[in-house]
């Protein structure tokens, strides 16, 4: 009999440490909580989307050699131009104005020009801040030739491949060189192809 006491007395006391044990502890769902809390607060932030919209806009002093049916020369001139990203900062659409300055030809002809561009170009950055500038559009091209017996233009429907540099100056400012060069596609009784360099300043906003 005492030791069927002595066990039920064991029993009660096991269980009551066992019952105090667990109420101590924390639940089931605080636990769950808590390790959800525990992963939220190891996640990495989403990325943030830069929804602002970048515009560069600048001039550059052209130099093009131009081969006509009249003759080659070199044409010195400007170029006014416009940008803006597409969806990304590696890609940009670009608009541009160019004029030059009449020069005389091979022959006895004097050549001037103004080109209308549209084209899009891929930056890939070399260094921070250097980017390799490649692209390709279409240029409407007016060449007008004078000789002794008058003037006359012609238009044309130009191919253009460019590729180039872009220095970082400021985050406002870049300076960089560019190359490049233009097949007439349609129209151009005049015009044969045209290679040319530039110098462009451009500002950022």
């Amino acid at each position: 009999m005492n030791r069927i006491l002595f066990l039920a007395l064991v029993s009660t006391l096991t269980f009551s440490t066992l019952v105090r044990a667990d109420d101590d502890s924390p639940g089931y769902d605080a636990a769950v909580r808590e390790l959800k809390a525990d992963l939220r607060n190891s996640e990495p932030p989403p990325p943030r989307i830069d929804k602002t919209l970048h515009i560069e806009a600048g001039a550059a002093f052209v130099g093009s050699y131009v081969d006509a049916s009249a003759g080659g020369a070199m044409l010195t001139g400007f170029d006014i131009h416009a940008g803006t990203e597409i969806y990304t900062p590696e890609w940009l659409a670009e608009i541009s104005l160019r004029s030059f300055n009449s020069s005389r030809a091979s022959g006895s002809a004097s050549l001037s020009m103004d080109e209308y561009d549209a084209k899009i170009v891929h930056q890939n950055d070399l260094q921070k801040t250097v980017a390799l500038r490649i692209g390709g559009g279409l240029s409407e091209q007016f060449l007008k030739t004078t000789d002794n017996g008058g003037s006359h233009t012609s238009q044309a429907t130009a191919f253009l491949a460019m590729v180039g540099l872009d220095k970082m100056f400021t985050p406002k400012f870049s300076l960089g060189p560019d190359v490049s060069y233009r097949m007439p596609l349609v129209g151009g009784a005049d015009q044969k192809a045209s290679l040319d360099a530039s110098l462009r300043a451009n500002f950022h906003f």
